[in-house]
């Protein structure tokens, strides 16, 4: 569960970063630190991801809550498995558009660690059409927040349901 927040606060953090790094002014050090951090905190969501995903293959899967009904599991299942490719595609497609990139910019993450270049081709069309895909998966991410935060309002407000209460970092099923 701690998994889950913390990669779900990085990648609400990215979103955010996302959107302003890419409408500062071209070519400046407050933008070339963005872009790295952006970088730096994407690595860190694709291993936190994949890590969590080895995580869920090994352990089972928590029951139902009472009271839903079948069609509601399978959207979640559907969700939680949507959440994990864009978990892992998202970062993935990143890596690959500044692996592309013709202006073979470093990655260093945190300002410490370099990080490697997948070996592709140097081109800009390339890596426009890997940024177009980073962008457009960055957007369906987004989307799919809403509708996951929505559902679990939906269940704590409108069904009043303890599916929200499972969720949350602290009281769980202690919750009243």
């Amino acid at each position: 569960m701690a998994l889950h927040w913390l990669i779900a606060a990085a990648v609400l953090g990215q979103i955010g970063l996302g959107l302003v790094m890419t409408r500062m002014t071209p070519g400046t050090m407050e933008q070339w630190g963005a872009y790295q951090l952006h970088k730096s905190i994407g690595v860190t969501i694709l291993l936190a991801s994949v890590m969590r995903l080895v995580w869920r293959l090994m352990n089972p899967v928590p029951p139902q809550p009472a009271g839903l009904g079948p069609w509601e599991g399978r959207v979640a299942r559907a969700a939680h498995w949507g959440f994990y490719a864009l978990l892992i595609g998202m970062p993935l497609t990143g890596w690959l558009l500044v692996s592309a990139s013709p202006w073979n910019i470093p990655t260093v993450l945190f300002d410490t660690v370099p990080w490697p270049h997948l070996p592709l081709d140097k081109a800009a069309a390339t890596e426009d059409a890997f940024k177009q895909v980073h962008r457009a998966l960055g957007w369906l991410f987004a989307a799919m927040i809403a509708l996951h935060v929505g559902a679990a309002l939906r269940h704590h407000w409108l069904l009043k349901d303890d599916v929200l209460r499972r969720m949350l970092p602290v009281g769980g099923e202690r919750a009243e």
